[in-house]
């Protein structure tokens, strides 16, 4: 066995035996009263992982298997360890000590681990570890630059004359003396003004895919690091952009930015990561703290600093809201079961096709809420609130299926993920890279931070993409055609 592998399996162990260490943390400590639960979450991931989900990692390179793990160990040992370890849980205020409810808790959050571990394992049996992307050669834009370039110009003229598309995304930082962005768009957005943001938002992300292949054709013939900085700066440029409040859409937009220059500029992929990483740190911080200290409400960031305290139990809130720990997943099963008489077959097909781009203008108009609205109608008390909090999407498949289908959703967006990792190894154009793993590194990461509602925009909305960059591929190929054909015609009939 070589080095590398043994290298590989000893850092599998080391994981083992910190999920043990984890357990023994949490059991040991008297702080609350159900941490006899809690201490359950880091052995199940820890046997999930050495007995399926590292062989797998190992036999196939998945990065699916990878991201899962990744977000599983965050939600099954990081955060029951924080937990079990601080007087405060819960989030928002919600907080739930009801030994009964936590125990469902961790059972629905054992049995996703288990269930999604056993259902990657039957997707990838007959998957062989392949080629990474490094050896792919991507293909240049050719005439997707034209396209994507009036995509370009239709997001600023949109931009600069719809005030709703201009007040939802900034650059770097959120602006200070200002309703909150995400409750002031959410309350008066229509599906007219969703469209033309989000429109915007993936028309300013192909502004750096544009920027990227200039740049990429240019190193290609004189490798000069000067395209590779024109191609840095674009991707810093990039992940600035802040869509409300969404720091999801940040790191996504990181991920995919960070995957095209890697396969770019090869020789300086390290700095590359470095930089951008680095930029999107000081983006993320800056919007932590824009609702860490209250910033909307005071005329500067600096003024909001000197006169405003921190937010109490912020941090342990921000943490189990976005990891979606035990106190969110029974948040979850006590919303599920008060309005279990709610979850009916009508209720189901419309959260499946009212987040569908284009689809939506027509759900709109049908009587109806989605499960996310019915949750945060419930948590907020606010009738028709469609944002706030997160329902985890094991929770979600809970409501309808009760636990033995609840990893259902989880499980067919990992197998898109798979599916999507599997197009990646092909060749292609920096579009469909960009795109891919935009869509790609959301999915597969579905069991945390995010709703399903969420997902299926991002799929919708990325075909849509690539449905308008193909169409208007097929148009202006066919113009250039007939117009050759048309002057090929009058040469002859000169001659």
């Amino acid at each position: 066995m070589s080095n590398r592998k043994l290298l590989i399996r000893g850092g599998d162990a080391l994981l083992f035996v910190v999920c043990i260490a984890a357990s023994s943390l949490i059991i040991l400590s008297n702080i609350h009263e159900f941490n006899f639960l809690l201490m359950f979450l880091p052995l199940v991931f820890g046997l999930c992982y050495v007995f399926i989900l590292a062989p797998l990692r190992i036999r196939t390179g998945s990065k699916t298997v990878v991201w899962f793990a990744v977000t599983e160990f965050i939600r099954l040992v990081f955060v029951p360890c924080y937990e079990a370890l601080n007087e405060y849980v819960g989030f928002y205020g919600f907080s739930t000590r009801d030994i009964s409810l936590l125990s469902r808790s961790v059972l629905l959050m054992s049995y996703e681990c288990v269930f999604i571990s056993i259902f990657l394992l039957i997707a990838l049996r007959n998957a062989i570890k392949e080629t990474d992307a490094e050896g792919i050669k991507v293909q240049p834009l050719g005439n997707d630059a034209i396209t994507l370039g009036l995509v370009l110009v239709f997001g600023f003229i949109i931009y600069f004359t719809v005030p709703e598309v201009k007040r939802s995304l900034n650059f770097l930082l959120l602006k200070p003396d200002s309703a909150k962005i995400g409750e002031l768009i959410s309350e008066t957005r229509t599906t007219l003004s969703t469209g033309l943001i989000t429109f915007t938002y993936y028309a300013f992300l192909c502004g750096f895919i544009i920027a990227l292949d200039y740049a990429k054709r240019r190193y290609d013939i004189s490798g000069k690091k000067l395209y590779v900085f024109i191609g840095v700066i674009a991707g810093l440029f990039t992940v600035s952009i802040i869509n409300g409040e969404s720091r999801s859409l940040v790191i996504y937009s990181l991920y995919a930015i960070l995957q095209c220059l890697s396969i770019s500029f090869r020789k300086y992929r390290k700095i590359i990561v470095r930089i951008l990483t680095i930029g999107a740190i000081v983006v993320l911080l800056g919007m932590t703290f824009y609702r860490l200290f209250t910033v909307y409400k005071q005329s500067s960031y600096s003024s909001a600093l000197q006169g405003t305290s921190l937010r109490e139990n912020y941090v342990p809130s921000f943490i189990e809201m976005y990891c979606l720990g035990p106190q969110s997943v029974a948040c979850g099963i006590h919303f599920s079961d008060i309005n279990q008489g709610n979850f009916t077959a009508d209720t189901f097909f419309y959260d499946i096709f009212r987040p569908f781009m284009g689809l939506n203008i027509i759900a709109k108009k049908i009587s109806g809420s989605t499960s996310i609205m019915m949750y945060n109608s419930w948590f907020y008390g606010i009738e028709g609130r469609d944002y706030g909090i997160f329902l985890q999407i094991a929770n979600q498949g809970y409501c309808y299926f009760g636990l033995f289908l609840a990893p259902v959703f989880a499980c067919i967006f990992l197998r898109i993920a798979i599916y999507i990792e599997k197009k990646l190894k092909q060749k292609k154009t920096l579009f469909l890279v960009f795109f891919y793993n935009f869509t790609y590194i959301r999915l597969a990461t579905c069991v945390i931070a995010g709703t399903m509602s969420g997902y299926i925009t991002s799929i919708t909305m990325a075909l849509l993409m690539c449905g308008t960059i193909y169409v208007f591929q097929k148009l202006f190929t066919s113009t250039v055609r007939q117009k050759a054909q048309h002057e090929g015609l009058e040469f002859y009939s000169n001659s």
